[in-house]
């Protein structure tokens, strides 16, 4: 039997994923539906199939099998037609062309397009290699917060376990009726909870930055991507551009999440041992105030060396070259 939830706030929870997250997915994404996606009125897995996957039905069976547990989940594919590209173009670039990734290869026109699948005003993106402590009901308390101040564009939970000292990001703090807030500014594309039309009106013509550091633009010549820096770049532009700003709060649940920064062989290996003791609340002392995975929490000595960085850096150019992605893969024309 699906279970339900009846306190589900009038949200949806985006899940952007693809078939290379299946080794850590497959723990993580009943991990984020237990915790948070149960809580949200409507929940779409975001799948990017731009290329064919070798063994699609191993991401098939995990969403299937989360769509019978949960009846508030369904799947979607990315959608690359000229219909969507027109979409984004107009609603992101001013119906300009616009590069479909960004200058490492990231998705740009997968994470926008997705976007439109909302069935609410409200939205909640997260990614699918996040984890979660904490609980309760969140979403209807970041919807207020967002509703009863303009300038806040995004909410996001408290990104890591709190401590007693100054919250990182150069957050201050920020009043909320329950919990702990904290303004923040800065954008980022890992979790935030934004209400889509003021998000559309302060994201309409986003700027194509370039990467600033030189061995960043070096690597995407090498690669041939486009020379784009990452979307939540272009995003925090637009957002400070329109004296907005984030505000990162637990409620009344202490919600917090934590990011894996290297999803290495050790890291799908020891992930359900992870999530047990950040579920639990078993957090070392190292952990927190910090947003990205400790090593106190989970040794991975397979985490790649500089050397090792750039094999893997030089692999995703090659890897873009073997995939005959033509020019308009790489970046879409105006369709206006």
């Amino acid at each position: 039997m699906a279970i339900t939830d009846t306190s589900t706030a009038p949200c949806t929870m985006q899940i952007p994923v693809s078939d290379r997250d299946f080794g850590y997915a497959q723990h993580v994404l009943p991990h984020q539906m237990k915790v948070v996606g149960k809580h949200a009125d409507d929940v779409v897995f975001s799948v990017n199939r731009f290329e064919k996957p070798d063994n699609p039905e191993l991401l098939d069976a995990l969403l299937d099998s989360l769509s019978t547990q949960f009846d508030n989940v369904r799947v979607v594919e990315v959608d690359y037609s000229a219909n969507a590209r027109r979409w984004v173009s107009n609603t992101f670039f001013g119906g300009a062309g616009y590069p479909m990734y960004d200058f490492k290869g990231i998705p740009i026109h997968a994470f926008l397009e997705q976007l439109r699948q909302s069935r609410h005003p409200h939205l909640f993106h997260c990614a699918c290699d996040l984890m979660f402590g904490g609980s309760g009901p969140w979403f209807k308390e970041a919807i207020d917060v967002i509703e009863s101040d303009q300038d806040v564009l995004a909410v996001n939970p408290l990104a890591g376990p709190r401590h007693s000292g100054p919250y990182h990001s150069d957050g201050i703090p920020y009043s909320t009726a329950t919990g702990e807030g904290f303004k923040v500014q800065g954008f980022t594309s890992r979790s935030h909870l934004v209400k889509l039309e003021r998000f559309y009106k302060t994201m309409s013509g986003l700027p194509e930055l370039r990467p600033k550091r030189r061995n960043d633009r070096i690597f995407t010549r090498l690669a041939g991507y486009p020379m784009v820096d990452h979307l939540e770049i272009l995003c925090q532009e637009n957002m400070l551009a329109h004296k907005q700003f984030r505000v990162d709060m637990n409620g009344s649940g202490n919600l917090w999440n934590l990011h894996p920064v290297y999803k290495t062989p050790q890291f799908v290996t020891g992930v359900t041992g992870l999530i047990e003791r950040v579920e639990s609340g078993d957090v070392s002392t190292e952990q927190l105030g910090l947003y990205d995975l400790h090593a106190s929490m989970l040794v991975q000595t397979d985490i790649p060396g500089k050397k090792s960085l750039l094999k893997r850096l030089l692999a995703l150019g090659k890897g873009r070259v073997l995939s005959r992605r033509g020019p308009s893969d790489l970046r879409s024309d105006s369709l206006t």
